[in-house]
């Protein structure tokens, strides 16, 4: 009976994220599909067949992704699908097919744990189908942006344990958090960065609400030393990237898009570009007046992820 409840809430999920495949395999097969077109070019082919052939990669970059096309790419070729070129690029195909409407998996997750719903709401099903199917996984992270796209399947991942952390502090839940965040540093350091500050934001709010303050002191020694290894992780695989992290504090003010628009140089606020970020600010604002309504109703645990 438990299982047959599980399996019907699941099913939903499992169509959406088929109905994502089927349309992003529809966008990388396509008649005018270009592969080394986009905003990436054909950077990614181009790392995985020198990983294929030379193991190892053509330029400093974060290694998951073009590890997991070429070991795609071996296989199709041990099975003699065609020639290392054709396998390097329907292995890339495939991967940004298949792996990025997975985000689906701890979004459901996450709303599940949030909601505390056992019989499978539509709003739920509706956020869901949000975050595989809208504007940004379907067009913008389809055949370019590949690391960010696979970076948000870990990114939701990261966020349901550290969900899971707060509201039940258990060993293996954290292993799993550490696990999903040493993963996002191997994919995409933009994410990483993203989730370290995150993760200190919470953390600083969880601490405040602690009464045991030595052995809250102790969890956020070890956050650190999680985080100082993926830094240093980092720091091997492309160094040029970590500066980029080091020197974001005195960076990230440096070139405003809103003065390059201004100053009549507007290659960011047009077009979709506009909309998105239009869209992404309302939605923020409309979430955290909803959370701010009803922040005394809300449990502690909630309350400090929805900020």
């Amino acid at each position: 009976m438990i299982l047959f409840k599980q399996f019907k809430q699941w099913l939903p999920v499992v169509f959406l994220i088929i109905v994502a495949v089927v349309f992003r395999l529809y966008r990388n097969t396509g008649e005018y599909y270009y592969l080394l077109a986009g905003s990436d070019g054909p950077y990614l082919p181009v790392q995985v067949r020198s990983l294929f052939e030379h193991h190892k990669l053509a330029f400093p970059d974060m290694p998951l992704l073009f590890v997991l096309c070429t070991i795609v790419a071996k296989a199709l070729y041990f099975l003699q699908i065609g020639s290392v070129s054709e396998c390097v690029l329907a292995a890339v195909r495939l991967v940004d097919t298949i792996l990025p409407p997975l985000a689906a998996i701890p979004v459901f997750l996450i709303v599940k744990e949030v909601c505390n719903d056992n019989k499978g709401k539509i709003s739920n099903y509706l956020l869901v189908a949000f975050s595989i199917l809208s504007f940004t996984p379907l067009f913008l992270f389809s055949f370019q942006l590949q690391k960010n796209s696979l970076a948000t399947v870990l990114v939701f991942t990261y966020l349901y344990y550290a969900l899971k952390i707060i509201t039940h502090e258990n060993k293996s839940d954290m292993m799993k958090g550490i696990i999903a965040l040493i993963l996002s540093a191997f994919t995409h350091f933009g994410s990483f960065g993203f989730l370290v500050f995150l993760t200190l934001l919470i953390f600083i709010i969880w601490t405040s609400k602690q009464k045991d303050r030595f052995n809250a002191s102790k969890k956020i020694l070890g956050l650190i030393m999680v985080i100082i290894f993926a830094f240093s992780l980092i720091a091997i695989f492309d160094f040029t990237r970590f500066l980029r992290i080091i020197y974001v504090p005195s960076k990230i003010f440096e070139a405003p898009v809103l003065l390059f628009a201004l100053a009549g140089q507007n290659f960011i606020l047009n077009g979709t570009n506009l909309v998105i970020l239009i869209a992404m600010n309302i939605l923020a604002i409309f979430g955290l007046i909803i959370l701010l309504m009803h922040r005394k109703n809300i449990e502690r645990q909630k309350f400090i992820i929805g900020l």
